[in-house]
């Protein structure tokens, strides 16, 4: 793996302090980790794909092109078929 976009946290003493570093990389967090990484290495997130299960990625899967749930609850199903996103299953 080349990239990891992840929460980071504080280490001391080659420790983990329990401390996060910045913003979490969940809801907006993760939109904005996304954002910074994708500006600054040229790529375009109108054109990106996005796949998840979790209702908390709502913010990105907004701005990607390709939005796409897998196995999401009720909720993120619901909105993806109002917005008619595609909703796959593995399950």
């Amino acid at each position: 793996m080349s990239v990891l976009i992840a929460t980071e946290f504080e280490i001391k003493n080659n420790s983990f302090t329990g401390n996060v570093l910045g913003a979490p990389c969940f809801r907006d967090g993760k939109l904005d980790k996304v954002s910074r990484w994708i500006d600054e290495n040229n790529f375009d997130l109108s054109q990106a794909s996005f796949y998840t299960d979790s209702f908390n990625d709502l913010p990105l899967l907004e701005k990607v092109k390709n939005p796409i749930i897998v196995d999401g609850d009720d909720k993120l199903r619901e909105i993806g078929r109002s917005n008619n996103w595609e909703c796959i299953s593995f399950r």
